[in-house]
């Protein structure tokens, strides 16, 4: 894996690793986005543990304790939960640039994009 792929990969852990805790926290944020974007609760956990998971998995692969396999794996299945969120974000009428905690959708479109970029640098 290259430096770029690895370092990307670390950040994007690490980016994944936070949001993925969010869900998990308790706080207003995390009981506020599910009624926003109209979802059950226990989907918005569940995108918690997918973001935790392939939190994981970028960075098992970027350190080298699991193949690169993995990591861009890891990376394509964020950027399809991320192309979700934007779909979610959009079906509620959030617009690009977020008012508030809970939402607009171009944060999601970026670490999509991310995503796709480190996936396919880890194939290279």
């Amino acid at each position: 894996m290259s430096t770029v792929a690895v370092i990307l990969s670390i950040i994007l852990a690490v980016v994944f690793l936070l949001s993925g805790a969010i869900k998990f926290s308790g706080t207003e944020l995390a009981a506020a986005a599910p009624e926003h974007l109209r979802i059950e609760p226990s989907t918005y956990r569940l995108a918690g543990i997918l973001e935790l998971l392939g939190a994981l998995g970028l960075f098992l692969a970027a350190t080298g304790v699991l193949a690169a396999t993995l990591g861009w794996l890891a990376a394509f299945c964020l950027a399809a939960l991320m192309a979700m969120a934007v779909r979610f974000h959009v079906s509620v009428g959030d617009g690009a640039v977020p008012q508030n905690q809970t939402d607009g959708w171009a944060p999601a479109a970026v670490l999509c994009g991310f995503s796709l970029i480190t996936g396919l640098l880890i194939l290279l």
